[in-house]
């Protein structure tokens, strides 16, 4: 039952997985819906500049400052990346390079 709710109502389950996240990690947390971030950024790539599609899986909500960093859970500090952009950025500030070991 749980699962089919969630399957039906996505963003009720991302919701509470983000506020879990802040909590856990002791950041302050403000909801946001991703669709207003996709609106406010243009619906592109702050990394590339690519579309982004207005789909599940078409984009990621990035951190500026990631969680790791002790960056807050709030739309000032999330930003539109494409899978790929926010795959290289990985935990590390804009202009940070992430260098495999």
């Amino acid at each position: 039952y749980a699962r089919a709710y969630y399957r039906a109502n996505p963003d009720v389950y991302e919701k509470s997985r983000a506020k879990r996240k802040a909590r856990k990690r002791n950041v302050e947390h403000q909801p946001y819906p991703r669709t207003e971030i996709y609106e406010r950024d243009g619906g592109t790539c702050r990394g590339c500049g690519k579309e982004l599609p207005n789909t599940p899986g078409g984009f990621h909500i990035d951190h500026i400052v990631p969680f790791e960093l002790d960056g807050p859970d709030i739309p000032s500090n999330v930003q539109l990346m494409c899978p790929r952009c926010n795959r290289e950025k990985w935990s590390n500030l804009e202009g940070q390079i992430h260098l495999p070991v």
